[in-house]
């Protein structure tokens, strides 16, 4: 069972005791984690402001206080705790507009990361070369993932430690789920044929015909009709692009999702294979999703799998 550490607004801190439910979710691709606690009422809590979730030594979880809900019933009073990670600081502030020329990784860090609480980062070749533009409106957020598509073409990620992952949260390791791997009780595919792309036309000169054509290769795609269109020039994006579209189509055209017993928060971002006996041996897939719950009924974790990103 996870335990934790409420940090008051004094900067005091303490164990937090008594919780009575806990829900955790984390996703690749969407900025901030979040942890929603109900606890047995304590007059202190009102006076919270941060909160790190331990499973054992390791923490998994470390935000801020969005939310204090009391609520009075029959017999007890409880308190519903909803807390964000510290990504939730980069989407709550907007950036200066500014315009950069062949901005680095470590630029993105320091201008919008750092002074957040962003702790380090993560980065590998190749910088983004060219302008990225800051208008007004954008948040710090905005301005990571704007910089992290162009560059690695993958959605960024900050983990439970405070780190930044520019090119995405993936991790080497591989987990087996089935057969002698991960135990799972409950299993779930979804085919989503409306979110498949046949094909992207891409606009390649000042001319205003579409006369590029990617096609999407995969057999799930054949009999699909879907076009989307890339405007190259005025857009200043490339072939590469279109193959992100009808790539990520794919990936999320094919879900499962799996439901474990216990606290399986160290998951998220790594590569998976499934065994089952109904679907067969799936490989090349990649932990995506997770929502960890703990109540009456005991841990569990609900884990989304999808086809690996191939970029």
């Amino acid at each position: 069972m996870l335990s934790y550490e409420v940090t008051y607004n004094d900067k005091s801190t303490s164990a937090l005791e008594n919780v009575i439910s806990a829900e955790l979710d984390r996703e690749i691709g969407v900025p901030a984690d979040s942890l929603r606690l109900v606890c047995e009422f304590d007059p202190r809590l009102r006076n919270a402001d941060m909160i790190r979730a331990f499973s054992g030594d390791r923490v998994v979880f470390e935000g801020q206080l969005d939310e204090i809900i009391t609520e009075q019933k029959i017999g007890c009073t409880i308190m519903r705790l909803n807390f964000r990670n510290i990504a939730a600081a980069l989407l709550d502030n907007e950036a200066e507009p500014v315009m950069y020329v062949n901005p680095s990784a470590e630029m993105i860090f320091t201008r919008h990361l750092k002074p957040f609480g962003v702790k380090d980062y993560r980065a590998d070749s190749p910088a983004l070369l060219g302008t990225l533009r800051i208008v007004k409106g954008m948040t710090h957020w905005q301005v990571f993932e704007n910089y992290c598509r162009n560059a690695f073409g993958e959605p960024p990620g900050i983990d439970s430690n405070g780190t930044a992952w520019f090119g995405g949260l993936k991790k080497s390791k591989t987990v087996y789920f089935g057969g002698n791997g991960f135990r799972y009780y409950s299993l779930k595919e979804k085919i989503e044929r409306c979110k498949l792309i046949s094909a992207v036309r891409v606009k390649l000169s000042d001319s205003p015909r579409y006369t590029g054509l990617i096609e999407n290769k995969s057999r799930a795609a054949e009999n699909i009709t879907r076009v989307r269109l890339v405007d190259a020039v005025a857009d200043k994006s490339n072939i590469q692009t279109a193959d992100r579209i009808i790539a990520a189509g794919n990936r999320a055209a094919h879900s499962i999702e799996l439901r474990c017993k216990g606290c399986q928060t160290e998951l998220l971002g790594c590569k998976a294979e499934l065994d089952d006996k109904l679907l067969g041996s799936q490989k090349k897939l990649t932990v995506c999703k997770l929502k960890y719950l703990f109540d009456s009924k005991g841990e569990r974790t609900h884990l989304l799998l999808r086809a690996e990103s191939s970029e």
